[in-house]
């Protein structure tokens, strides 16, 4: 009789020893979750390395003309302030689309017709990049040789002409990103915007157009 009833006693033990562990398996699955998910929504801001690098690749594959200076700092106007002009009011941003509209970074998120690599998911990973990434300048040393580089001040330059970079913009896998830039003259200059898609841990220019022309 004792030993018939150690038995009963080790089967009742043995489903309850099993729902244990499958709840300890589950927490373990359940922990291993969050700690992913929460290494990927805390992306790294792209450093002035990496920003410095797209911003090569733009300008070897978009062709940049190697006698015209690049500004090598960079500026952020995706957080657009209005000038005041004592005469002619608040000055409006230039036109930065190839149908001649104001730039908006909304429009230009992926849709099925034309995916740019950004989503709704992107739109805080953005503003966090335009918030950081304020006073930002290139990376010497990894400039190409066959092109001209200087420090040009925002305002009270005297160069005839030269490239302007906006700080480029990443979206939170880091296989898109978006880099504008302008050209500036005595009495002209044009805007561009240019989209990578990371390929093969290479940057690949999808797709480009002009935004303003003066």
């Amino acid at each position: 009789m004792t030993f018939i009833g150690t038995k009963n006693k080790n089967l009742t033990k043995t489903p309850i020893i099993n729902k244990v562990k499958s709840i300890i398996i589950f927490i373990e699955l359940l922990i291993t979750f969050l700690i992913l998910e929460s290494c990927e929504q805390k992306q790294v801001i792209p450093d002035r390395e990496q920003i410095t690098k797209i911003i090569v690749e733009t300008i070897r594959q978009d062709s940049l003309d190697n006698n015209i200076l690049i500004n090598t700092n960079l500026v952020n106007r995706y957080s657009y302030k209005q000038e005041f002009d004592s005469k002619l009011g608040y000055m409006p941003p230039p036109f930065r689309t190839e149908k001649g509209k104001p730039f908006v970074f909304n429009f230009y998120k992926s849709s099925k017709e034309d995916s740019l690599g950004f989503n709704q998911s992107d739109s805080i990973f953005v503003t966090e990049q335009t918030a950081k990434n304020k006073d930002i300048a290139l990376v010497l040393n990894i400039l190409p040789d066959n092109y001209r580089f200087k420090s040009i001040p925002a305002f009270k330059n005297k160069e005839p002409k030269f490239y302007n970079f906006l700080i480029p913009l990443f979206n939170r896998k880091n296989d898109f990103a978006i880099v504008e830039y302008d050209y500036h003259c005595l009495g002209c200059g044009n805007g561009r915007i240019v989209f990578f898609r990371k390929m093969k841990d290479k940057w690949i220019k999808v797709k480009a157009f002009d935004t303003w022309l003066n």
